[in-house]
């Protein structure tokens, strides 16, 4: 059985607002479009899914889990932005770090940092649909990291 924490965004990133940028280190938010929530709690039931799948655990629980479990996954949201090119394009940036812990030993059995980059349109709804696709990534690849590791 695995728990798999809540997924805090790192500092800049915990907020609604769709995110993007036209220049590195000038982060603005979209000023008609914002997420349902978070993106931290949009992307944790898509990566609990993807564990789910596999079929390699028992049950994929998520906190408030009370529980004992013998794995425990902690993600952060270090970044999800679209990012502007000079041709009026975009992609979308999404980078989670991902810590896999033996709840029994304490010990770390894997730490990494997952990145998806995903082209995107001109627009607010393209970043949303290269997000999804971002997300899938990611969750694809902790999926992996998670299951080769326990």
């Amino acid at each position: 059985m695995i728990l798999v924490s809540a997924l805090p965004a790192a500092s800049g990133y915990n907020t609604a607002n769709m995110l993007y940028t036209k220049t590195p280190y000038d982060v603005q938010a979209y000023a008609l479009h914002a997420w349902v929530a978070p993106p931290g709690d949009l992307l944790l039931p898509v990566i609990v899914k993807a564990l789910t799948a596999t079929g390699h655990f028992k049950a994929v629980v998520m906190a408030p889990f009370t529980g004992a479990t013998t794995l425990q996954l902690q993600m952060t949201l270090l970044m999800l932005q679209q990012e502007f090119t000079q041709d009026n394009q975009s992609r979308v940036h999404l980078s989670i770090q991902a810590n896999l812990l033996n709840t029994t030993t304490g010990r770390v059995l894997a730490n990494r940092i997952f990145t998806a980059v995903v082209p995107a349109g001109a627009d607010a709804y393209s970043g949303v649909l290269a997000t999804n696709q971002a997300a899938r990534q990611i969750a694809v690849q902790v999926q992996q990291m998670v299951v080769e590791k326990d």
